[in-house]
């Protein structure tokens, strides 16, 4: 009597994603449910400022820029495109 080989089956590879798919959708109700709750809030005493405003008037804020040659630039003056020292820098951040 001659033997017949077996043929070895090849384990299967795929997941089985139905418990995954339930598991989501019962999440999606629960957020469902939960998030008209959360909208609600809680009322919060927030503290009374006592700063005020500040005035319209104020002078626009001041930048200063540094190229990659090491010139200062500071965006006031009749032409903030031209490099200033860094001296004149000080006096007028610190003014």
């Amino acid at each position: 009597m001659m033997v017949m080989p077996r043929k070895r089956r090849k384990p299967v590879a795929e997941i089985n994603v139905v418990p995954y798919i339930d598991v989501m959708l019962v999440l999606l109700i629960i957020f469902m449910v939960t998030a008209p709750l959360i909208t609600q809030g809680v009322k919060v005493e927030l503290p009374k400022a006592t700063a005020e405003p500040l005035a319209k008037d104020t002078n626009p804020p001041l930048v200063a820029s540094v190229d990659a040659e090491g010139n200062y630039y500071l965006n006031q003056g009749t032409d903030p495109d031209v490099p200033i020292s860094a001296d004149e820098v000080a006096t007028l951040v610190a003014a």
